[in-house]
């Protein structure tokens, strides 16, 4: 009941924005008027069967967030939980998938979807903001254009590395902050133009010692880009440099956390767990236009490299790991107008090999892991000028070898599949502003080298067919998108804690299904009031099988994120940003016996801006809001269960100082 009044009061609200906009469109600058990542070319978004929000550069910058994960949580609305491989990082969830959140979703960075083969997270909290130009987020599968994984989504970061930003202005800052838990970072970039030659250049060190004992960290990034623009060609190349060392504490008891929430794990203390990592990626592009027809080609190559000091059964355990990834894409897409209206097409061909090895000493021995996929895939658009109506059509095949070979113990794991996706789409133009539209996509995911080789079942493939409805609105002060979904999940992968004697393992579920609407809106009431939201509601739950009608374990109902910013002099702004997640069933706890507490987390920002300095002051979790946003099960002696869970930072305070060299 809450929801609804929520979602009428906001349609009220959606209502007479429209009225307001559509008699003041030319008094406001105009809103993100083109979208990437549902097509892989610059679209109007009024013309795309899916829905998409977009941040730009400035929203980013005028809203105190310090990470491309802040970005997301904070101004995009996508449910975040605290890395538990400790740092500055968050792990993202598109669509309510948990513990298995990160196969479920697609980053795709600089027009490269960014893969791993095991259940490693990536870590995007490393990459400068300052780097980037914009950053999208499609929701809904979209395994067509991203291939495996992009069941719940995908997140697309374009950077300088290969954005094509109109007039490059020759700059250069440098920035000092401090805050909260011993909080330090500098950073410096630059950015220069001569000609058709580009060159971006970003630097950073921080450090912090974390709200949480043996919590601290510590980072340093460098990256460089060079692009060379010409009248039908583009070339580019990147280099990036990312050294991290994080403490790890651990779960907490309930009992822990109501005594102490910032201690640390009695064994993960003091065993003094950590991780120290060390990545390196490389890439190149092209990009020509041969008469109409475009041709881009990206080599991406990712290095990894990382030591860590864990517990298992309640005694420390030691790892070195490095990871080697190479990916290829090459795609054609070509734009013809025909009498009857415009076709626009898209054709790929990529090839991803990722290797690894580990080294667990005398634990566990030595592992080789290989991931390695081919695929092809198309999609086409095609407008119908005398209905304005465009048919959509696209379809993939991925064929997929993973295999694990370990040597102490003599093992090996193996699991190859040849998959497909294909989608349907039809959007219909109302009136210039507003469109209507609807898809359905079949979407899958492969098991990876740690869900299939620490198993004892055998794991089939997950599929998804996912229907989709919705209405976009666009005006140039005023942007709205909503959209019903329904997605039925069959092999859904997920981890059990119960299984093999509560030892712990990965299944596939009986079947699920997610459904639910989503809204976004974002509106400009003046130069210097604007006013945006992303809003989720959904149901998540088994429709079959030993759980049938059961909650899915951390999958919330309800989560919204809303922010406003005034700008109240010619220099000075501030912003206020509401986000909310519901109660949710624990992981793993499929028969919903254990849930946590729903919360509400409100950020605070000031800015004071000049075109040669500028000073910034946050507030996070301004209500100082006791929480914790994962929480799982968990055994102790495989015999006596408990919650495990992981607090989140409750108020802190942190101040910047830029400096601009134009």
């Amino acid at each position: 009941m809450k929801f609804f009044k929520l979602l009428l009061c906001s349609t009220s609200v959606v209502a007479h924005l429209v009225v307001y906009a559509q008699t003041n469109d030319n008094e406001i600058p105009e809103l993100a008027p083109y979208i990437v990542t549902a097509n892989k070319y610059p679209e109007d978004p009024l013309k795309l069967p899916a829905f998409v929000t977009v941040l730009t550069q400035e929203d980013i910058k005028n809203s105190g967030v310090r990470t491309v994960n802040e970005a997301l949580m904070s101004l995009g609305g996508v449910l975040g939980r605290k890395s538990l491989y400790g740092g500055n990082e968050f792990t993202m969830d598109l669509g309510g998938f948990g513990e298995a959140a990160a196969s479920n979703m697609v980053y795709v960075i600089d027009g490269v979807a960014f893969k791993h083969g095991d259940a490693s997270e990536i870590r995007i909290s490393n990459i400068s903001l300052d780097e980037v130009e914009r950053i999208e987020i499609q929701r809904g599968g979209s395994s067509v254009l991203y291939g495996e994984g992009a069941v719940g989504g995908v997140i697309n970061i374009v950077t300088h590395a290969s954005g094509l930003t109109g007039k490059i202005q020759n700059t250069a800052n440098a920035e000092a902050g401090y805050g909260s838990y011993g909080f330090k970072e500098i950073k410096t970039s630059g950015q220069f133009a001569n000609e058709g030659l580009r060159l971006f250049l970003s630097g950073a060190k921080g450090q912090s010692d974390g709200f949480r004992a043996n919590s601290g960290n510590h980072s340093d990034n460098a990256s460089v880009a060079i692009q060379w623009v010409g009248d039908r060609t583009r070339v580019g190349t990147s280099f990036s440099n990312n050294n991290e060392f994080a403490q790890t504490p651990g779960s907490l008891t309930m009992a822990q956390y109501l005594s102490n929430r910032n201690q640390a794990d009695s064994d993960n203390l003091s065993n003094r767990t950590l991780i120290d990592s060390n990545s390196k990626h490389y890439g190149v592009f092209s990009e020509i236009d041969l008469n109409g027809l475009i041709w881009r080609n990206d080599v991406k190559r990712r290095d990894r490299d990382y030591y860590y000091v864990d517990i298992y059964d309640s005694s420390s355990i030691n790892a070195t790991i490095g990871t080697t990834n190479y990916t290829y894409s090459s795609t054609l897409s070509q734009s013809i107008a025909t009498g009857w209206g415009k076709n626009q097409y898209i054709v790929g061909l990529e090839k991803n090999h990722w290797s690894q090895y580990r080294d667990y000493s005398r634990a566990f021995g030595y592992f080789d892991n290989t991931s390695d996929s081919k695929s092809a895939y198309f999609k086409n658009d095609f407008d119908l000028s005398s209905t304005l109506t465009r048919i959509s059509m696209g379809y993939r095949v991925e064929d997929m070898n993973r295999y694990s070979i370990g040597y102490l113990y003599d093992e090996y794991y193996e699991t190859h599949k040849k998959m497909e996706a294909w989608e349907w789409g039809i959007t219909q133009t109302l009136t210039p502003h507003q469109s209507v539209w609807t898809r359905l996509s079949r979407n899958y995911r492969l098991p990876n080298i740690d869900e299939f080789s620490a198993n004892s079942a055998t794991l089939n493939p997950q599929s998804s067919l996912d229907k989709e409805i919705g209405w976009h609105f666009l005006t140039n002060s005023t942007q709205t998108d909503l959209r019903f979904y329904q997605s039925n999940i069959q092999n859904e992968i997920a981890y059990d804690a119960t299984v093999d004697g509560n030892y712990g393992g990965n299944v596939n579920l009986d079947p699920t299904k997610r459904q639910g609407v989503e809204a976004s809106i974002r509106h400009k009431f003046s130069q210097q009031f604007e006013v945006s939201g992303v809003a989720n509601y959904k149901k998540s739950n088994f429709v079959g099988g030993t759980y049938s009608e059961n909650a899915i374990p951390l999958s919330p109902n309800t989560t919204y994120s809303l922010r406003g910013n005034w700008k109240f002099a010619s220099a000075q702004s501030v912003s206020v940003i509401v986000t909310y997640t519901d109660a949710q069933q624990i992981g793993s706890d499929y028969s919903n016996l254990y849930s946590m507490p729903s919360y509400t987390v409100t950020d605070l920002f000031y800015q004071y801006k000049t075109p040669k300095w500028e000073f910034q002051f946050a507030v996070k979790n301004a209500f100082n809001k006791d929480y914790y946003s994962y929480a799982t099960n968990a055994y102790i002696d495989y015999t006596t269960r408990y919650t495990a869970l992981y607090p989140d930072m409750k108020r802190s305070f942190f101040a910047v100082y830029k400096y601009y060299l134009n």
